[in-house]
């Protein structure tokens, strides 16, 4: 690819050579990231699980999910981890519709600005 070709794509038009040398470098990393998340598909898919959705993952919620689960450790510290609570976290459906109504008294909180 040329300078020509570059400026094609860009949507400013006209680039310089530093700014093309950045712009096919930054190309060049997204295609390394891609390749290694190819590569690694499978043991995202099993440590993440459901949650891994390859491009389409929610890294914000698999960063939520994994420092509530080290709080939780924390608080529970070396107490075993009561089997009705197991069973509560690993059943999440009964938890979509209270997570949802959180959400909205939250949104609605932040919306009108009142507290209660």
């Amino acid at each position: 690819m040329d300078l020509s070709q570059l400026e094609q794509c860009s949507l400013k038009g006209r680039l310089s050579y530093r700014q093309a040398f950045a712009g096919l470098k930054r190309a060049a990393e997204v295609k390394e990231a891609e390749a290694w998340f190819r590569a690694h598909e499978g043991h995202l898919q099993e440590c993440f699980g459901e949650m891994y959705q390859g491009a389409a993952t929610n890294w914000v919620m698999i960063c939520v999910s994994l420092e509530w689960t080290e709080q939780l450790l924390h608080i529970l510290a070396k107490a075993p981890v009561p089997p009705n609570l197991v069973r509560y976290v690993k059943d999440s459906d009964h938890l979509k519709p209270m997570i949802q109504r959180a959400r909205m008294e939250l949104r609605f909180k932040n919306f009108d600005g009142s507290s209660s």
